[in-house]
Protein backbone atom coordinates (compact mmCIF):
# COMPACT_ATOMS: atom_id res chain seq x y z
CA UNK A 1 0.00 0.00 0.00
CA UNK A 2 2.87 2.35 0.77
CA UNK A 3 4.39 1.94 -2.68
CA UNK A 4 1.05 2.46 -4.39
CA UNK A 5 0.68 5.87 -2.77
CA UNK A 6 3.94 7.14 -4.32
CA UNK A 7 3.33 9.99 -6.74
CA UNK A 8 4.61 9.63 -10.28
CA UNK A 9 6.84 12.45 -11.58
CA UNK A 10 4.04 13.84 -13.77
CA UNK A 11 1.69 13.90 -10.78
CA UNK A 12 4.29 15.55 -8.58
CA UNK A 13 4.96 18.26 -11.19
CA UNK A 14 1.24 18.94 -11.47
CA UNK A 15 0.98 17.89 -15.13
CA UNK A 16 -1.75 15.29 -14.53
CA UNK A 17 -4.20 14.67 -11.66
CA UNK A 18 -2.80 12.65 -8.77
CA UNK A 19 -3.96 9.05 -8.84
CA UNK A 20 -4.07 6.86 -5.74
CA UNK A 21 -2.16 4.06 -7.43
CA UNK A 22 0.98 4.00 -9.52
CA UNK A 23 0.55 0.35 -10.50
CA UNK A 24 -0.54 -0.76 -14.02
CA UNK A 25 -4.17 -0.25 -15.07
CA UNK A 26 -5.00 -3.99 -15.17
CA UNK A 27 -3.74 -4.46 -11.62
CA UNK A 28 -5.62 -1.36 -10.44
CA UNK A 29 -8.84 -2.67 -11.96
CA UNK A 30 -8.38 -6.03 -10.27
CA UNK A 31 -7.78 -4.35 -6.91
CA UNK A 32 -10.96 -2.25 -7.31
CA UNK A 33 -13.00 -5.34 -8.17
CA UNK A 34 -11.53 -7.22 -5.22
CA UNK A 35 -12.30 -4.35 -2.82
CA UNK A 36 -15.84 -4.03 -4.14
CA UNK A 37 -16.45 -7.77 -3.68
CA UNK A 38 -15.12 -7.59 -0.12
CA UNK A 39 -17.44 -4.66 0.59
CA UNK A 40 -20.45 -6.49 -0.87
CA UNK A 41 -19.75 -9.61 1.20
CA UNK A 42 -19.22 -7.57 4.37
CA UNK A 43 -22.46 -5.59 3.90
CA UNK A 44 -24.48 -8.75 3.31
CA UNK A 45 -22.90 -10.53 6.29
CA UNK A 46 -23.74 -7.59 8.61
CA UNK A 47 -27.14 -6.57 7.19
CA UNK A 48 -28.90 -9.95 7.28
CA UNK A 49 -28.15 -10.69 10.98
CA UNK A 50 -29.17 -7.12 11.83
CA UNK A 51 -32.51 -7.75 10.09
CA UNK A 52 -32.99 -11.06 11.93
CA UNK A 53 -32.19 -9.34 15.25
CA UNK A 54 -34.79 -6.62 14.44
CA UNK A 55 -32.31 -3.73 14.70
CA UNK A 56 -33.67 -0.33 13.74
CA UNK A 57 -32.61 1.72 10.70
CA UNK A 58 -30.15 3.90 12.64
CA UNK A 59 -28.24 0.94 14.11
CA UNK A 60 -28.04 -0.89 10.78
CA UNK A 61 -26.94 2.29 9.00
CA UNK A 62 -24.16 2.85 11.56
CA UNK A 63 -22.84 -0.70 11.03
CA UNK A 64 -22.88 -0.25 7.24
CA UNK A 65 -21.09 3.11 7.60
CA UNK A 66 -18.29 1.41 9.53
CA UNK A 67 -17.88 -1.10 6.73
CA UNK A 68 -17.69 1.73 4.13
CA UNK A 69 -14.95 3.51 6.14
CA UNK A 70 -12.90 0.31 6.55
CA UNK A 71 -13.16 -0.46 2.82
CA UNK A 72 -12.11 3.14 2.01
CA UNK A 73 -9.00 2.88 4.20
CA UNK A 74 -7.81 -0.45 2.87
CA UNK A 75 -9.21 -0.83 -0.65
CA UNK A 76 -9.68 2.67 -2.05
CA UNK A 77 -12.38 5.21 -2.73
CA UNK A 78 -14.18 3.50 -5.61
CA UNK A 79 -14.55 0.23 -3.73
CA UNK A 80 -15.98 2.22 -0.81
CA UNK A 81 -18.43 3.97 -3.17
CA UNK A 82 -19.71 0.62 -4.51
CA UNK A 83 -20.04 -0.63 -0.93
CA UNK A 84 -22.03 2.47 0.10
CA UNK A 85 -24.46 2.05 -2.81
CA UNK A 86 -25.05 -1.59 -1.85
CA UNK A 87 -25.57 -0.50 1.76
CA UNK A 88 -28.28 1.96 0.64
CA UNK A 89 -30.00 -0.82 -1.32
CA UNK A 90 -29.89 -3.22 1.67
CA UNK A 91 -31.16 -0.59 4.11
CA UNK A 92 -34.02 0.17 1.72
CA UNK A 93 -34.91 -3.48 1.25
CA UNK A 94 -34.65 -4.72 4.84
CA UNK A 95 -35.33 -1.71 7.08
CA UNK A 96 -37.50 0.89 5.29
CA UNK A 97 -41.24 0.18 4.98
CA UNK A 98 -42.58 -1.59 3.07
CA UNK A 99 -39.92 -4.13 4.17
CA UNK A 100 -38.51 -6.69 1.72
CA UNK A 101 -39.14 -4.41 -1.24
CA UNK A 102 -37.36 -1.56 -2.93
CA UNK A 103 -40.43 0.66 -2.76
CA UNK A 104 -40.17 3.65 -0.39
CA UNK A 105 -43.55 4.78 0.90
CA UNK A 106 -42.46 7.73 3.06
CA UNK A 107 -40.54 10.53 1.24
CA UNK A 108 -38.63 11.19 4.47
CA UNK A 109 -36.91 7.83 4.01
CA UNK A 110 -35.54 9.10 0.70
CA UNK A 111 -33.94 11.93 2.61
CA UNK A 112 -32.52 9.46 5.16
CA UNK A 113 -31.00 7.26 2.46
CA UNK A 114 -29.57 10.27 0.60
CA UNK A 115 -28.06 11.57 3.85
CA UNK A 116 -26.54 8.14 4.52
CA UNK A 117 -25.01 7.96 1.03
CA UNK A 118 -23.62 11.50 1.24
CA UNK A 119 -22.17 10.80 4.71
CA UNK A 120 -20.65 7.51 3.57
CA UNK A 121 -18.99 9.14 0.54
CA UNK A 122 -17.65 12.14 2.48
CA UNK A 123 -16.41 10.08 5.43
CA UNK A 124 -14.74 7.55 3.13
CA UNK A 125 -13.02 10.35 1.19
CA UNK A 126 -11.81 12.08 4.37
CA UNK A 127 -10.58 8.87 5.92
CA UNK A 128 -8.80 7.92 2.71
CA UNK A 129 -7.11 11.34 2.52
CA UNK A 130 -6.02 11.09 6.14
CA UNK A 131 -4.61 7.63 5.47
CA UNK A 132 -2.75 8.92 2.42
CA UNK A 133 -1.28 11.84 4.35
CA UNK A 134 -0.10 9.52 7.10
CA UNK A 135 1.53 7.24 4.56
CA UNK A 136 3.08 10.21 2.73
CA UNK A 137 4.55 11.43 6.01
CA UNK A 138 5.92 7.95 6.62
CA UNK A 139 7.48 7.87 3.14
CA UNK A 140 9.04 11.30 3.69
CA UNK A 141 10.48 10.12 6.96
CA UNK A 142 11.87 7.06 5.20
CA UNK A 143 13.41 9.28 2.50
CA UNK A 144 15.06 11.47 5.14
CA UNK A 145 16.44 8.38 6.85
CA UNK A 146 17.85 7.19 3.54
CA UNK A 147 19.43 10.58 2.84
CA UNK A 148 20.99 10.56 6.29
CA UNK A 149 22.28 7.02 5.79
CA UNK A 150 23.82 7.94 2.43
CA UNK A 151 25.51 11.07 3.83
CA UNK A 152 26.83 9.13 6.84
CA UNK A 153 28.27 6.32 4.72
CA UNK A 154 29.78 8.76 2.19
CA UNK A 155 31.73 10.40 5.02
CA UNK A 156 33.16 6.98 5.89
CA UNK A 157 34.58 6.50 2.38
CA UNK A 158 38.30 7.01 1.94
CA UNK A 159 38.56 10.43 0.20
CA UNK A 160 42.00 9.55 -1.22
CA UNK A 161 40.66 6.50 -3.05
CA UNK A 162 40.87 6.72 -6.84
CA UNK A 163 37.65 6.94 -8.88
CA UNK A 164 35.59 7.64 -5.79
CA UNK A 165 32.60 8.61 -7.96
CA UNK A 166 31.75 4.94 -8.56
CA UNK A 167 31.53 3.95 -4.85
CA UNK A 168 29.39 7.04 -4.18
CA UNK A 169 26.76 6.31 -6.83
CA UNK A 170 26.80 2.57 -6.05
CA UNK A 171 26.04 3.42 -2.44
CA UNK A 172 23.16 5.71 -3.49
CA UNK A 173 21.76 3.08 -5.84
CA UNK A 174 21.77 0.40 -3.14
CA UNK A 175 20.17 2.60 -0.47
CA UNK A 176 17.43 4.07 -2.70
CA UNK A 177 16.89 0.84 -4.69
CA UNK A 178 17.48 2.58 -8.02
CA UNK A 179 17.49 0.62 -11.25
CA UNK A 180 20.31 2.65 -12.80
CA UNK A 181 22.32 5.77 -11.88
CA UNK A 182 24.88 7.75 -13.91
CA UNK A 183 27.19 10.50 -12.65
CA UNK A 184 28.84 12.93 -15.09
CA UNK A 185 31.83 14.67 -13.53
CA UNK A 186 32.54 17.86 -15.49
CA UNK A 187 35.97 18.42 -13.91
CA UNK A 188 37.54 15.54 -15.82
CA UNK A 189 34.63 14.90 -18.27
CA UNK A 190 34.19 11.33 -17.01
CA UNK A 191 31.16 9.10 -16.46
CA UNK A 192 30.50 6.82 -13.49
CA UNK A 193 27.66 4.32 -13.92
CA UNK A 194 26.06 1.81 -11.58
CA UNK A 195 23.51 -0.66 -12.89
CA UNK A 196 22.81 -1.65 -16.50
CA UNK A 197 24.84 0.57 -18.81
CA UNK A 198 23.01 2.95 -21.14
CA UNK A 199 24.71 5.30 -23.60
CA UNK A 200 21.50 7.28 -24.02
CA UNK A 201 21.29 8.09 -20.29
CA UNK A 202 24.95 9.15 -20.25
CA UNK A 203 24.30 11.53 -23.14
CA UNK A 204 21.21 12.86 -21.36
CA UNK A 205 23.29 13.57 -18.25
CA UNK A 206 25.91 15.46 -20.27
CA UNK A 207 23.20 17.45 -22.09
CA UNK A 208 21.62 18.38 -18.75
CA UNK A 209 24.99 19.73 -17.58
CA UNK A 210 25.59 21.68 -20.80
CA UNK A 211 22.08 23.17 -20.74
CA UNK A 212 22.24 23.64 -16.94
CA UNK A 213 18.63 22.45 -16.55
CA UNK A 214 16.89 20.02 -14.20
CA UNK A 215 14.14 17.92 -15.74
CA UNK A 216 12.39 14.55 -15.84
CA UNK A 217 12.58 12.49 -19.03
CA UNK A 218 9.22 10.74 -19.15
CA UNK A 219 10.20 8.56 -22.12
CA UNK A 220 13.19 7.02 -20.37
CA UNK A 221 11.70 7.56 -16.89
CA UNK A 222 14.96 9.23 -15.87
CA UNK A 223 15.51 12.06 -13.42
CA UNK A 224 18.13 14.56 -14.59
CA UNK A 225 19.67 16.90 -12.04
CA UNK A 226 22.62 19.30 -12.39
CA UNK A 227 25.19 19.02 -9.60
CA UNK A 228 25.70 22.49 -8.18
CA UNK A 229 27.89 23.79 -5.40
CA UNK A 230 26.78 27.38 -5.08
CA UNK A 231 25.79 28.71 -8.50
CA UNK A 232 28.47 26.87 -10.49
CA UNK A 233 27.50 23.55 -12.14
CA UNK A 234 30.03 20.80 -11.59
CA UNK A 235 28.38 17.86 -13.31
CA UNK A 236 25.05 16.07 -13.69
CA UNK A 237 23.18 13.11 -12.22
CA UNK A 238 20.79 10.78 -14.03
CA UNK A 239 18.88 7.99 -12.31
CA UNK A 240 15.80 5.88 -12.91
CA UNK A 241 13.17 5.89 -10.17
CA UNK A 242 9.53 6.04 -11.20
CA UNK A 243 8.17 6.93 -7.75
CA UNK A 244 10.16 9.89 -6.44
CA UNK A 245 9.23 13.47 -5.70
CA UNK A 246 11.13 16.39 -7.35
CA UNK A 247 12.15 17.61 -3.90
CA UNK A 248 13.80 14.29 -3.03
CA UNK A 249 15.54 14.14 -6.43
CA UNK A 250 16.97 17.64 -5.89
CA UNK A 251 18.06 16.82 -2.34
CA UNK A 252 19.79 13.65 -3.54
CA UNK A 253 21.60 15.60 -6.28
CA UNK A 254 22.72 18.24 -3.77
CA UNK A 255 24.09 15.55 -1.45
CA UNK A 256 26.08 13.93 -4.27
CA UNK A 257 27.30 17.35 -5.45
CA UNK A 258 28.72 18.09 -2.01
CA UNK A 259 30.35 14.66 -1.85
CA UNK A 260 31.95 15.07 -5.28
CA UNK A 261 33.14 18.60 -4.44
CA UNK A 262 34.68 17.29 -1.22
CA UNK A 263 36.62 14.69 -3.21
CA UNK A 264 37.78 17.32 -5.71
CA UNK A 265 38.84 19.67 -2.91
CA UNK A 266 40.99 16.96 -1.34
CA UNK A 267 42.49 16.12 -4.75
CA UNK A 268 43.28 19.78 -5.45
CA UNK A 269 44.83 20.20 -2.02
CA UNK A 270 46.98 17.11 -2.58
CA UNK A 271 48.12 18.38 -5.99
CA UNK A 272 48.84 21.80 -4.52
CA UNK A 273 50.97 20.33 -1.76
CA UNK A 274 52.90 18.20 -4.25
CA UNK A 275 53.42 21.18 -6.57
CA UNK A 276 54.49 23.39 -3.68
CA UNK A 277 57.01 20.82 -2.44
CA UNK A 278 58.33 20.31 -5.97
CA UNK A 279 58.60 24.07 -6.49
CA UNK A 280 60.48 24.52 -3.24
CA UNK A 281 62.92 21.77 -4.25
CA UNK A 282 63.45 23.30 -7.68
CA UNK A 283 64.00 26.75 -6.18
CA UNK A 284 66.54 25.40 -3.72
CA UNK A 285 68.43 23.57 -6.50
CA UNK A 286 68.44 26.66 -8.73
CA UNK A 287 69.61 28.85 -5.85
CA UNK A 288 72.45 26.45 -5.08
CA UNK A 289 73.47 26.16 -8.74
CA UNK A 290 73.35 29.91 -9.27
CA UNK A 291 75.63 30.45 -6.28
CA UNK A 292 77.99 27.71 -7.50
CA UNK A 293 78.14 29.30 -10.97
CA UNK A 294 79.19 32.67 -9.60
CA UNK A 295 82.76 31.68 -8.63
CA UNK A 296 83.87 30.04 -11.93
CA UNK A 297 82.17 32.78 -13.93
CA UNK A 298 84.07 35.43 -12.02
CA UNK A 299 87.32 33.56 -12.65
CA UNK A 300 86.60 33.17 -16.38
CA UNK A 301 85.73 36.83 -16.77
CA UNK A 302 88.84 37.93 -14.84
CA UNK A 303 91.04 35.71 -17.03
CA UNK A 304 89.51 36.94 -20.29
CA UNK A 305 89.74 40.56 -19.22
CA UNK A 306 93.36 40.02 -18.18
CA UNK A 307 94.24 38.50 -21.54
CA UNK A 308 92.74 41.50 -23.31
CA UNK A 309 94.84 43.87 -21.22
CA UNK A 310 98.27 42.21 -20.99
CA UNK A 311 98.72 39.84 -23.89
CA UNK A 312 99.60 40.93 -27.44
CA UNK A 313 96.83 39.16 -29.38
CA UNK A 314 96.23 38.78 -33.06
CA UNK A 315 92.92 39.95 -34.53
CA UNK A 316 91.16 36.55 -34.47
CA UNK A 317 92.49 35.81 -30.97
CA UNK A 318 91.26 39.14 -29.63
CA UNK A 319 87.88 38.50 -31.20
CA UNK A 320 87.60 35.10 -29.51
CA UNK A 321 88.72 36.42 -26.11
CA UNK A 322 86.26 39.31 -26.42
CA UNK A 323 83.49 36.83 -27.17
CA UNK A 324 84.42 34.83 -24.05
CA UNK A 325 84.40 38.01 -21.99
CA UNK A 326 81.00 39.16 -23.33
CA UNK A 327 79.32 35.79 -22.95
CA UNK A 328 80.67 35.24 -19.42
CA UNK A 329 79.34 38.68 -18.53
CA UNK A 330 75.94 37.71 -20.01
CA UNK A 331 75.93 34.42 -18.14
CA UNK A 332 76.75 36.28 -14.93
CA UNK A 333 73.74 38.55 -15.45
CA UNK A 334 71.48 35.55 -16.07
CA UNK A 335 72.72 33.92 -12.87
CA UNK A 336 72.00 37.13 -10.97
CA UNK A 337 68.44 37.14 -12.32
CA UNK A 338 67.94 33.55 -11.22
CA UNK A 339 69.09 34.46 -7.72
CA UNK A 340 66.78 37.46 -7.73
CA UNK A 341 63.83 35.31 -8.81
CA UNK A 342 64.53 32.79 -6.04
CA UNK A 343 64.67 35.59 -3.49
CA UNK A 344 61.38 37.00 -4.78
CA UNK A 345 59.71 33.63 -4.24
CA UNK A 346 61.00 33.43 -0.68
CA UNK A 347 60.06 37.10 -0.14
CA UNK A 348 63.63 38.00 0.80
CA UNK A 349 63.80 40.95 -1.60
CA UNK A 350 61.64 44.05 -1.72
CA UNK A 351 60.82 45.64 -5.05
CA UNK A 352 62.59 48.98 -5.34
CA UNK A 353 59.96 51.08 -7.06
CA UNK A 354 60.77 54.41 -8.61
CA UNK A 355 59.67 56.71 -11.39
CA UNK A 356 60.81 55.01 -14.57
CA UNK A 357 60.74 56.15 -18.19
CA UNK A 358 59.92 53.08 -20.25
CA UNK A 359 61.72 54.37 -23.35
CA UNK A 360 64.99 54.50 -21.38
CA UNK A 361 64.54 50.90 -20.23
CA UNK A 362 63.83 49.69 -23.78
CA UNK A 363 66.85 51.56 -25.19
CA UNK A 364 69.15 50.16 -22.50
CA UNK A 365 68.01 46.56 -23.03
CA UNK A 366 68.27 46.82 -26.83
CA UNK A 367 71.80 48.24 -26.51
CA UNK A 368 72.91 45.40 -24.21
CA UNK A 369 71.47 42.78 -26.55
CA UNK A 370 72.79 44.36 -29.73
CA UNK A 371 74.97 41.39 -30.63
CA UNK A 372 72.10 38.89 -30.18
CA UNK A 373 69.67 41.06 -32.14
CA UNK A 374 72.05 41.59 -35.04
CA UNK A 375 70.58 38.67 -37.01
CA UNK A 376 67.05 40.12 -36.83
CA UNK A 377 65.38 43.25 -38.08
CA UNK A 378 64.43 45.06 -34.89
CA UNK A 379 61.64 47.65 -34.95
CA UNK A 380 60.88 49.80 -31.90
CA UNK A 381 57.80 52.06 -31.85
CA UNK A 382 56.34 54.32 -29.19
CA UNK A 383 52.73 55.38 -28.95
CA UNK A 384 51.31 58.66 -27.71
CA UNK A 385 50.57 59.53 -24.11
CA UNK A 386 53.14 57.25 -22.51
CA UNK A 387 53.69 58.28 -18.91
CA UNK A 388 56.29 57.21 -16.41
CA UNK A 389 55.69 53.94 -14.60
CA UNK A 390 56.17 52.91 -11.00
CA UNK A 391 58.59 49.98 -11.32
CA UNK A 392 61.93 48.49 -10.37
CA UNK A 393 64.39 49.25 -13.22
CA UNK A 394 66.37 46.03 -12.75
CA UNK A 395 63.31 43.77 -12.70
CA UNK A 396 61.73 45.62 -15.61
CA UNK A 397 64.91 45.34 -17.70
CA UNK A 398 65.29 41.65 -16.82
CA UNK A 399 61.69 40.86 -17.86
CA UNK A 400 62.08 42.63 -21.20
CA UNK A 401 65.42 40.87 -21.76
CA UNK A 402 63.80 37.47 -21.25
CA UNK A 403 61.01 38.30 -23.72
CA UNK A 404 63.49 39.50 -26.35
CA UNK A 405 65.68 36.45 -25.79
CA UNK A 406 62.60 34.24 -26.25
CA UNK A 407 61.70 36.07 -29.49
CA UNK A 408 65.24 35.56 -30.82
CA UNK A 409 65.24 31.83 -30.04
CA UNK A 410 61.90 30.97 -31.61
CA UNK A 411 61.99 33.05 -34.80
CA UNK A 412 63.98 32.55 -37.98
CA UNK A 413 67.17 34.61 -38.55
CA UNK A 414 66.42 37.72 -40.55
CA UNK A 415 62.77 37.82 -39.47
CA UNK A 416 61.49 41.02 -37.83
CA UNK A 417 61.14 41.49 -34.08
CA UNK A 418 58.86 44.37 -33.10
CA UNK A 419 58.91 46.13 -29.74
CA UNK A 420 56.06 48.57 -29.12
CA UNK A 421 55.22 50.73 -26.14
CA UNK A 422 51.68 52.14 -25.76
CA UNK A 423 49.88 54.03 -23.06
CA UNK A 424 46.44 52.96 -21.82
CA UNK A 425 44.50 54.33 -18.84
CA UNK A 426 46.53 53.75 -15.66
CA UNK A 427 49.04 51.44 -17.43
CA UNK A 428 51.82 51.28 -19.97
CA UNK A 429 51.83 48.17 -22.18
CA UNK A 430 55.06 46.83 -23.69
CA UNK A 431 54.72 44.26 -26.51
CA UNK A 432 57.38 42.02 -28.05
CA UNK A 433 56.29 40.43 -31.33
CA UNK A 434 58.09 37.78 -33.36
CA UNK A 435 57.28 35.76 -36.48
CA UNK A 436 57.77 32.39 -34.79
CA UNK A 437 55.42 29.39 -34.80
CA UNK A 438 51.87 29.69 -33.48
CA UNK A 439 51.37 28.59 -29.86
CA UNK A 440 48.30 26.34 -29.49
CA UNK A 441 45.49 27.64 -27.27
CA UNK A 442 45.84 24.64 -24.95
CA UNK A 443 49.45 25.56 -24.18
CA UNK A 444 49.23 29.34 -23.77
CA UNK A 445 48.38 29.34 -20.09
CA UNK A 446 51.23 26.93 -19.34
CA UNK A 447 53.85 28.92 -21.25
CA UNK A 448 54.56 30.90 -18.06
CA UNK A 449 54.97 27.79 -15.89
CA UNK A 450 58.44 27.06 -14.65
CA UNK A 451 60.37 24.49 -16.74
CA UNK A 452 57.52 24.14 -19.22
CA UNK A 453 58.45 23.93 -22.88
CA UNK A 454 56.04 23.35 -25.74
CA UNK A 455 56.36 19.83 -27.22
CA UNK A 456 56.85 21.46 -30.65
CA UNK A 457 59.83 23.49 -29.35
CA UNK A 458 61.65 20.76 -27.42
CA UNK A 459 63.52 19.61 -30.52
CA UNK A 460 64.20 23.15 -31.74
CA UNK A 461 65.96 26.00 -29.95
CA UNK A 462 67.73 25.00 -26.73
CA UNK A 463 66.26 26.27 -23.48
CA UNK A 464 65.33 25.40 -19.92
CA UNK A 465 61.78 26.72 -19.78
CA UNK A 466 62.73 29.30 -17.14
CA UNK A 467 62.79 32.61 -19.00
CA UNK A 468 59.06 33.27 -19.30
CA UNK A 469 58.34 32.09 -15.75
CA UNK A 470 61.02 34.42 -14.38
CA UNK A 471 59.67 37.31 -16.46
CA UNK A 472 56.17 36.59 -15.12
CA UNK A 473 57.38 36.69 -11.52
CA UNK A 474 59.29 39.93 -12.09
CA UNK A 475 56.26 41.65 -13.66
CA UNK A 476 53.73 40.40 -11.11
CA UNK A 477 56.07 41.45 -8.26
CA UNK A 478 55.59 45.03 -9.56
CA UNK A 479 51.77 44.76 -9.64
CA UNK A 480 51.84 44.24 -13.40
CA UNK A 481 50.34 41.66 -15.75
CA UNK A 482 51.80 39.50 -18.51
CA UNK A 483 50.03 37.60 -21.29
CA UNK A 484 50.40 36.52 -24.91
CA UNK A 485 48.51 36.23 -28.18
CA UNK A 486 49.33 33.97 -31.10
CA UNK A 487 47.63 33.83 -34.50
CA UNK A 488 48.35 31.99 -37.71
CA UNK A 489 50.05 34.35 -40.15
CA UNK A 490 50.56 37.03 -37.50
CA UNK A 491 53.16 35.43 -35.26
CA UNK A 492 53.30 35.52 -31.46
CA UNK A 493 53.21 38.61 -29.25
CA UNK A 494 54.07 38.74 -25.56
CA UNK A 495 52.68 41.69 -23.58
CA UNK A 496 53.33 43.01 -20.12
CA UNK A 497 51.85 46.05 -18.42
CA UNK A 498 53.09 48.23 -15.57
CA UNK A 499 51.09 50.72 -13.51
CA UNK A 500 51.48 54.38 -14.44
CA UNK A 501 53.10 56.55 -11.77
CA UNK A 502 50.38 58.61 -10.08
CA UNK A 503 50.95 62.34 -9.86
CA UNK A 504 50.61 62.30 -6.10
CA UNK A 505 53.40 59.70 -5.86
CA UNK A 506 55.84 61.48 -8.14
Amino acid sequence: MAERLRMSPEEAEGNIPVQPNSVPTTVTSWLSVRGSLLGVVAVLIVTFPAFRLHLNLASAAFLDLLIVVIIALHEGFWSATVTSLLSVACLNYFFIPPVLSFVIADPQNWVALAAFEFTAVVVSRLSLNAHRQAQAAGLQRLDMERLYEVSRRILLLNPEQENLGLPIITLVRNVFLLERIVLFDAEDASFYSSGPSSRAIEESARDAFIQNTDRYDSQQQVWLRVLRVGAKPGGALAFQHGAMSPLLATALASLIAMAVERVHSIERESRFRAARDSEQLRTAVLDALAHDFKTPLTTIRAASSGLLEIAPLTGPQRELVTMIDDESDRLSRLTTRLLRAAKLESQEVKVRRQSLVVADVVSSVVKNMQSSLASHRLQVTYGDGIGSVSADPELCSAALTHLLDNAIKYSDPGSPIQVSVNGVPDEVVIAVKNAGPVIPVSERQRMFDRFYRSPAAQHGAPGSGLGLSVAKRFIEAQSGHIWLSSKEGDGTTFYFSLPVLKKGNA
